[in-house]
C-alpha cells in the first residue's frame, strides 16, 4: 500500500518527514511526502495535511493546527464508527488540540468524499513521540535525568497513545479502502513483546550500598506513616535491621540464569565497567564514588568468566554506563571497549546508571560511542510509556532535525520505581506490569522491563513479582 501525505511547503516540516519514517517502520506500507504543487501518483491513497480542507479533497484530511500550549489537553473518545470492533473501542485518548477539555468521538467525521479528522493527528504523534513537553522543560530548567516532576505525572503514561493514534489513522485508511491490507501487522511471535533486562548494580552487600538503601527505606517509611499505611512503614523499618546487620548475598546472577532460561527471547544483562576515569573535577569524583557500583569486572577474573558463560547461555550483554558518562563520549567509548574485551562479544545495548539522561546530549554521546540500542528510556519515579509508544523507534534529533541513528526500546518499568518510589505491593506490581505488557502486545510492540540483579536477595525480595510477569509473558 502506498500512502501519499500532501501538504504545503514540506521542506519546512522535517518533523513530518520523520513521523512518516516512524509510521513506515512501525506498520509497513510506503509513506511519501508531497507538496500540493507536485504531481501525485494515482496508485495509492492521499492524506491531505493543511490548515483548511482543500477543494476537491477525496481522501483523508488531517487539519494542520497551531498547538502552542502543551499543558492543555482534550479527549478523543473512541466510540464512533471507526473504533467499533477494534482495539480502539471504549478508550479515551488525551490529545493536544489548542483547546482545553474538547471532547471528540473518534475525532473524525466521515463523509462520501472521505474521512475528515477534527484534530491534528500527525502533529500529536510527533509531540508525544518526541516528548515535546519534557524537552521544553529541559530547555528552561535543565535535565531532569529521568525523574518526572509531580506536575507532569499522569495516568496517560499507561497508554501507548502514539500506537492508538496510529491505529485510528489505519482505521480511516481501512474505511477508505475496505479491501486493502492496511492494518498494522502483528508480530509473528518470534519477537517477544517484553525484553527482560537487568542492571548489575551490586554483587556484594557493602556499607555504602546498605546506607543508600537504608536512607530510601527510612524516607519511604515516613511517607507511609503520613498516609496511614502503618504496616508497610513497620515493614520498611524492619528491613533496615536485616540490611545493615544480616548476612546476604547480592550476587544473584545464577538465580537469574535459571529464571530467564524460560522467558521468551534473550534476556539482557547490563554490566558496569570501572575505568581509570575522566572525572576531572572533585564534584564528579565524589558523585562517582557515591553513586557508581563498587565492583570491578576488570580485576575480577571469575566474574569476567561468568559474563562470558552467561552470554554463551543465551544472555545479551550490554553496558551500564557510569554515572558521569551520559555526556562524555570518551568515557562511554572506553567502557564499551573494556566490556567487549572482557565478554568477547560486541556490545550493542546501553542503559545509563541511574537513568542519567538529557535530550540534548545523551543519545548523541551513545551514538558516537558506537551503541545501537538504548534500553534506558523510561522514568526513575514513574512507570509506563515515557514517549507514549509501545514500539521500538529511532528518537527525534532536535539539533539535526531528523531521526537519531540509535534505536530506543522503551523501558516500561523498573523494580525500584515500583517498590521504592510508587510503594506498590507485590500484587499491585504484578498487575501493573501485566496491564502494560497487554497494551504492548495489543499493537504488536516491544518494550523492556528492568530488574536489578540484587533484587532477588532476601533483603529486597523483588523477584517474586518478576517471576509472575515472566510466566505471564509466555502467553503473550
Amino acid at each position: 500500500m502506498k500512502i501519499y501525505v500532501v501538504t504545503t511547503a514540506p521542506e519546512r516540516k522535517p518533523w513530518l518527514a520523520y513521523v512518516l519514517c516512524v509510521l513506515q517502520d512501525m506498520v509497513g506500507h510506503e509513506w511519501s511526502l508531497y507538496s500540493f504543487q507536485e504531481t501525485i501518483p494515482s496508485d495509492g491513497i492521499r492524506i491531505a495535511y493543511a490548515p483548511t480542507l482543500p477543494e476537491g479533497c477525496a481522501g483523508i484530511f488531517i487539519p494542520e493546527i497551531v498547538i502552542a500550549n502543551l499543558a492543555e489537553e482534550s479527549t478523543v473518545r473512541c466510540n464512533g464508527a471507526l473504533s467499533r470492533g477494534s482495539v480502539l473501542q471504549g478508550h479515551e485518548l488525551l490529545i493536544y488540540h489548542g483547546k482545553k477539555n474538547l471532547l471528540l468521538d473518534d475525532g473524525v467525521a466521515q463523509c462520501p468524499a472521505g474521512c475528515v479528522f477534527r484534530f491534528d493527528l500527525l502533529q500529536n504523534i510527533f509531540l508525544r513521540l518526541s516528548c515535546a513537553a519534557e524537552r521544553q522543560r529541559e530547555a528552561t530548567r535543565g535535565p531532569s535525568h529521568s525523574y518526572l516532576p509531580k506536575s507532569m505525572r499522569s495516568a496517560s503514561y499507561d497508554q501507548p497513545i502514539v500506537n492508538y493514534l496510529l491505529e485510528l489513522l489505519m482505521a480511516a485508511l481501512r474505511a477508505r479502502l475496505p479491501n486493502a491490507q492496511v492494518a498494522p501487522s502483528p508480530r509473528d511471535g518470534k519477537i517477544p513483546a517484553i525484553i527482560f533486562s537487568h542492571d548489575v548494580d551490586a554483587l556484594t552487600r557493602t556499607s555504602l550500598k546498605a546506607a543508600k538503601q537504608t536512607a530510601m527505606n527510612v524516607a519511604n517509611a515516613l511517607r507511609c506513616s503520613t498516609r496511614g499505611r502503618w504496616l508497610q512503614a513497620r515493614h520498611l523499618f524492619l528491613k533496615n535491621i536485616g540490611l545493615n546487620w544480616g548476612i546476604d548475598d547480592f550476587n544473584q546472577l545464577n538465580y537469574w540464569r535459571r529464571i530467564d532460561a524460560n522467558v521468551p527471547g534473550r534476556s539482557l544483562l547490563h554490566f558496569f565497567i570501572k575505568t581509570p576515569g575522566r572525572t576531572t573535577t572533585l564534584r564528579k569524583r565524589l558523585r562517582a564514588k557515591l553513586f557508581d557500583p563498587e565492583y570491578d569486572v576488570g580485576s575480577n577474573r571469575p566474574l569476567a568468566l561468568q559474563i562470558r558463560q552467561l552470554h554463551a547461555d543465551g544472555f545479551e550483554v550490554g553496558l551500564h554506563g557510569s554515572y558521569n558518562s551520559d555526556r562524555c563520549v570518551e568515557t562511554l567509548r572506553e567502557e564499551k571497549q573494556c566490556l567487549e574485551e572482557i565478554s568477547g562479544v560486541p556490545c550493542r545495548h546501553i542503559r545509563q546508571h541511574w537513568l542519567r539522561f538529557s535530550f540534548r546530549d545523551t543519545w548523541h554521546v551513545q551514538e558516537a560511542a558506537g551503541f545501537a540500542i538504548d534500553t534506558g528510556f523510561g522514568f526513575n519515579n514513574w512507570s509506563g510509556f515515557r514517549s507514549w509508544c509501545a514500539s521500538p523507534y529511532h528518537p527525534w534529533d532536535d539539533s539535526a532535525q531528523k531521526a537519531h541513528t540509535i534505536r530506543v526500546i522503551p523501558m516500561i518499568a523498573m523494580d525500584s520505581t515500583l517498590f521504592d518510589y510508587l510503594l506498590l505491593d507485590e500484587a499491585a506490581v504484578a498487575e501493573k506490569l501485566r496491564t502494560l505488557s497487554a497494551e504492548t502486545k495489543k499493537f504488536g510492540g516491544q518494550v523492556n522491563l528492568n530488574w536489578h540483579t540484587h533484587g532477588a536477595s532476601r533483603h529486597y525480595n523483588w523477584h517474586h513479582a518478576y517471576a509472575a510477569v515472566a510466566e505471564h509473558a509466555k502467553h503473550l
